[in-house]
């Protein structure tokens, strides 16, 4: 299959492995996610789903944790989040409405606990790491 001259049956065999595959994935996911989130308490279930739910629209993490705004409002966020990075990359000036959208966002409560709660994120992963090893 890989030099491009396999069969129309092989290719229904691969399709057909690759669905299986997919699914074998999706289910220990689930099962992954059930265990991970057995002890939690709805709202902190209700949080990652937001967090999870507010990944197409491109935010870090910290600004996913926002909750209460339009998914317009978070895409000029996400627009101005990128005007404000690039202006610091080349070291220009930022637009001032831009700037003024981050530093709002920034000032949100969720953004701020998101944000904290990132920086533990080391221990987390140094405590998974050890729980792997043993």
């Amino acid at each position: 299959m890989r030099s491009g001259k396999g069969s129309a049956q092989e290719l229904a065999t691969l399709r057909s492995q690759l669905a299986s595959s997919e699914t074998d994935v999706a289910t220990r996911l689930g099962f992954l996610r059930a265990a991970a989130f057995a002890e939690l308490s709805t709202d902190q279930k209700d949080r990652i789903g937001v967090l999870r739910t507010q990944d197409p629209l491109g935010l870090g993490y910290p600004y996913r944790a926002m909750d209460g705004h339009t998914e317009s409002e978070r895409i000029g966020l996400r627009d101005a989040l990128a005007n404000v990075r690039t202006c610091e990359f080349a070291d220009v000036e930022a637009d001032g409405t831009c700037q003024s959208t981050v530093t709002s966002a920034d000032a949100d409560s969720d953004v701020t606990t998101a944000s904290t709660g990132m920086q533990n994120l080391a221990v987390v992963r140094s405590s998974f790491a050890t729980a792997l090893a043993g």
